[in-house]
């Protein structure tokens, strides 16, 4: 009996160290880690979602983080906060500063599926304003990486990130009027992007910073007018 135990501790050794060894890569700087996990990827959009400028992609907050963020505008302004509550599950909400308009407090949510036969590719199925104070809108997003960058050592032993590029695209009712809203991600380092996007209305499109995976600003111009956003994450 002593034997099959110690046996049997033998194998559970054996197989704990062989997942260990596969699940740890051999040059973990080398290693671009997609979807919700690239913080250059990861900020609030006017409404409140983890998106782009004002479209929501499938990425949204990670476990137990909070993601404050705030969009300065011509006409609007937003500040918002969106918190993992579970793993995949983002919730919520938005205050929107409206010129011509009555100011409002939307609740948003969304839940990420990622299929497990497809790579590099995210569903985000979600809703804005979710009590119906301006425009209740459900939506679906579908969000890839269509080339995914990689760090390489040039001759000189230099390191450097190929360019990638990031797509997305959805339809949703309410604000998103039934009709398709797109966008794009093009990557040139893990903290520099510029975004664009067609929001069913207008073509907006911002550049991006990534300070470390805890600060992100862009700056762009939205439905024609010029605007700054910013947003930060705390994990607990």
């Amino acid at each position: 009996m002593n034997k099959m135990i110690a046996g049997f501790e033998t194998v559970i050794a054996a197989a704990t160290a062989i997942a260990a060894t596969a699940a740890t890569p051999a040059n973990p700087e080398t290693q671009w880690v997609p979807g919700t996990r690239e913080a250059v990827s990861t900020m609030n959009t006017l409404f409140g979602p983890t998106g782009l400028i004002a479209t929501p992609t499938a990425y949204g907050s990670e476990h137990n983080n909070i993601q404050f963020g705030a969009l300065f505008g011509d006409d609007i302004s937003s500040a918002s906060g969106n918190y993992g509550i579970i793993r995949y599950v983002e919730v919520g909400g938005a205050y929107l500063d409206r010129t011509g308009a009555s100011d409002k407090a939307v609740a948003n949510a969304k839940v990420t599926i990622i299929p497990q036969n497809f790579r590099n590719f995210e569903v985000g199925i979600g809703v804005i304003d979710a009590f119906d104070a301006i425009d209740q809108t459900f939506y679906v997003v579908g969000s890839a990486d269509l080339v995914t960058p990689e760090w390489r050592v040039n001759v000189r032993g230099e390191r450097f990130s190929t360019i990638g590029l990031k797509v997305h695209a959805g339809v949703g009712n309410g604000i998103f009027d039934e009709e398709l809203f797109a966008g794009g991600e093009l990557l040139f380092t893990k903290n520099v992007s510029l975004v664009g996007e067609w929001d069913t209305q207008d073509f907006n499109a911002a550049i991006r910073y990534a300070h470390g995976d805890y600060f992100n600003v862009q700056i762009g111009f939205f439905k024609s007018d010029f605007f700054l956003g910013a947003t930060t994450t705390l994990r607990f």
